[in-house]
């Protein structure tokens, strides 16, 4: 049996509420969760670590809402469009190419401001999504067992969306029940500063390290980092998640496509159904609430399939499904964390103007004392 195959699911999922700094925090959070003793959540927990060896990385999942940000996703069909796009003072979050030709980035802005697109005529042909809130992989395992994120066969076997159809349905009467409305769960008042931004970072490349390594790392004492946690971070973060599957070094396609309903519920309710699937890393919706943005990662092979098994499960449900502008993702690209004062250790190449980027943030931090 491979090693990957013996994670205790339960702990894995429930990692994706866990909003605690450091590994026995998070061990005795963990233990609350699942009726264990702290030091049997800690075994778990460090057996996940180990996982990481096996491709199954992990990171953690914030709100950009709460922290004045927007994310902005650019796709052309013209390469050179994306070297002319200013960076300085944006968070550059990913690069990535397009099939059969063109190019993508990602980055992070802050949400009042308006983002000029360089494109000339020739250009026309792109992509543009804004938004604040997004939902990443949260894999059911349960519902799609363990085998879904190892064996490619599992991921696109035809169960796996008929599970799909029928979680969209009780979701939307899920967030019916609870009266939802787009964008109230994320009301901030806080103010953030830049010392906050440096935990989230630390905590993005190693989720469970332990308090003296992240501050070590980040250069800062235990106290700030505590102090900071318990103020603010706490208040970004939405808990610990596989931020990379095993099975994706079996896939060698992406694909990019935005939806559209009148009715925001809908739209949040198939993101979040879609984002327990193995298939689809990320999905964004936008400012409005009224449009979201799909993506998924499968074998070239199994496209067909999925995009029509996407369409049906929109249709039924009133969405539009906008394949006039569908874009197929090349393997490959970067991925880059979030800068901080560090930024040259991971954004080589790439002039950052550190002033501006603090003042981004939050422009009255020196303020605050």
């Amino acid at each position: 049996m491979d090693v990957i195959e013996l994670i205790d699911v339960p702990t894995l999922m429930a990692l994706y509420g866990i909003k605690r700094i450091g590994r026995n925090s998070i061990a005795r959070d963990i233990a609350k969760k699942l009726n264990l003793t702290p030091r049997t959540a800690l075994r778990k927990i460090q057996s996940l670590e180990k996982a990481e060896a096996y491709k199954l990385k992990f990171t953690v999942e914030y709100s950009l809402k709460a922290l004045n940000l927007k994310a902005v996703l650019l796709i052309f069909s013209d390469e050179s469009v994306i070297q002319r796009i200013p960076t300085t003072g944006y968070f550059l979050r990913a690069t990535f190419p397009v099939v059969p030709f063109g190019g993508g980035v990602t980055f992070y802005a802050p949400l009042s401001e308006e983002i000029s697109v360089p494109f000339s005529v020739k250009d026309r042909n792109f992509l543009r999504f804004e938004y604040t809130f997004r939902l990443r992989n949260k894999v059911d395992l349960i519902k799609y067992g363990i085998r879904s994120i190892t064996n490619p066969q599992y991921a696109i076997a035809d169960k796996v969306f008929s599970i799909l159809r029928n979680d969209v349905n009780s979701f939307i009467n899920y967030l019916d029940r609870v009266n939802y409305r787009f964008g109230k769960e994320e009301e901030f008042n806080s103010r953030f500063m830049w010392i906050d931004l440096t935990i989230i970072k630390e905590l993005e490349k190693k989720p469970f390290t332990s308090l003296e390594d992240l501050a070590n790392s980040a250069q800062i004492t235990i106290s700030k980092v505590l102090k900071h946690y318990r103020r603010d971070v706490l208040k970004i973060l939405r808990g610990i998640r596989v931020r990379y599957l095993p099975v994706y070094r079996h896939f060698d396609a992406g694909i990019a496509v935005k939806i559209r309903s009148n009715d925001p519920l809908v739209i949040r309710a198939l993101g979040e159904t879609l984002v327990r699937n193995p298939l689809f890393p990320d999905y964004g919706i936008s400012l409005s609430g009224k449009e979201g943005l799909v993506h998924a990662f499968i074998p070239f092979s199994a496209t067909r399939s999925l995009l029509r098994n996407l369409t049906s499960i929109c249709k039924e449900f009133g969405v539009d499904i906008d394949l006039n502008n569908l874009w197929l993702l090349a393997p490959g690209g970067k991925r880059f964390t979030i800068p901080y004062i560090k930024w040259e250790e991971y954004i080589p190449k790439v002039k950052w103007n550190v002033t501006l980027l603090r003042q981004l943030i939050h422009s009255e931090s020196r303020d605050r004392k």
